[in-house]
């Protein structure tokens, strides 16, 4: 079962990320590996559903964003922690890496001063998660070696409910990406007895 899915995966990936024409000998003309900051909101749960961007606290999130050996619009795919920052994204990011696809590995903890919210996930709303997701996109998508109509979103846990709900018109329409929209939400055992009363 674990073979048929890392199949069926990489054959999604191949199929709808992979850049076209390269060679993997090929080095960038930038640096391999890049931090960005993603200018986000910290909203409270009735902030978020309602749209209430004007009373959100200012946040600066950052991520690694990480190229593959060639120069080209690249294929991006945002990777989502889960509540203590999984080490399995940077295998996640090689992983897609190898493939083409250029990996941003966000982090929504660090620059709110927090580590991980395992033992008491009441520290940050899943919501913040959302919200950093659409944010983080929107950086990837005005970055000049990405092609911002192939910006996938991926996540583990809780970072896998957030790459789930992003996909719901309801908050896309509210916060979504500005001037794209998500190629892909891909989630790995995310919370799914969430329940949003319209």
């Amino acid at each position: 079962m674990v073979r048929f899915i890392g199949a069926a995966l990489t054959l999604f990936f191949v199929t709808l990320f992979a850049p076209h024409g390269h060679a993997e000998e090929a080095r960038p003309k930038f640096p391999p590996d890049e931090t960005l900051t993603v200018p986000s909101l910290t909203l409270t749960d009735e902030q978020f559903l309602l749209g209430d961007t004007a009373n959100g606290i200012a946040v600066t999130p950052t991520g690694q964003l990480r190229f593959p050996g060639w120069d080209e619009h690249l294929p991006a795919v945002v990777l989502l922690h889960g509540t203590n920052k999984n080490v399995s994204i940077v295998r996640w990011a090689d992983f897609l890496n190898r493939m083409g696809i250029a990996t941003f590995r966000l982090d929504s903890f660090g620059g709110r001063g927090i580590d991980e919210v395992e033992i008491d996930p009441s520290r940050l709303s899943s919501f913040a998660q959302f919200y950093d997701t659409y944010r983080a996109v929107d950086v990837l998508a005005a970055h000049p070696r990405i092609d911002p109509s192939r910006i996938a979103v991926m996540g583990f846990s809780r970072g896998g409910t957030a790459a789930l709900y992003t996909s719901m018109r309801r908050f896309q329409t509210l916060h979504g990406p500005s001037k794209t929209r998500i190629a892909a939400h891909i989630s790995f055992y995310p919370a799914c007895n969430t329940q949003v009363r319209r």
